[in-house]
């Protein structure tokens, strides 16, 4: 289960890497991700859009209202598309960090140290 405030670790630990890197201002037009906004608000946001719009076609569906049907399909495709765009975002900044990244390359048999408690192999 991912804890609140996630996303707004992830965007602190990114400014960090930002101000790591001394990025040019001509890299930082680059980045994707809004480093003013609350990330957290912005997801949750976005979240609360799709349970609605889930929850108006799952009625309307329920009471036969083609329309009401077509437009809840609709407000779903819509928060899916920002929700998508939020993780690609996330995932746009990491590629141009690792891009512009001076740091070791990551060999096929690195695994990350025990210490790390990391769950995943």
């Amino acid at each position: 289960m991912i804890k609140s405030p996630f996303f707004e670790k992830v965007k602190n630990t990114y400014i960090q890497i930002i101000q790591s890197m001394s990025m040019k201002p001509s890299d930082r037009d680059d980045l994707m991700v809004d480093y003013d906004s609350n990330l957290d608000h912005l997801f949750l946001s976005d979240m609360e859009r799709l349970s609605a719009a889930t929850e108006l076609l799952i009625k309307a569906k329920e009471l036969d209202d083609k329309m009401t049907v077509q437009a809840a399909l609709v407000y779903i495709r819509i928060s899916s598309v920002r929700l998508s765009g939020f993780f690609e975002n996330i995932t746009d900044d990491a590629d141009l960090f690792l891009k512009k990244s001076v740091g070791p390359k990551i060999s096929d048999t690195y695994k990350v140290p025990e210490h790390y408690n990391y769950p995943y192999k």
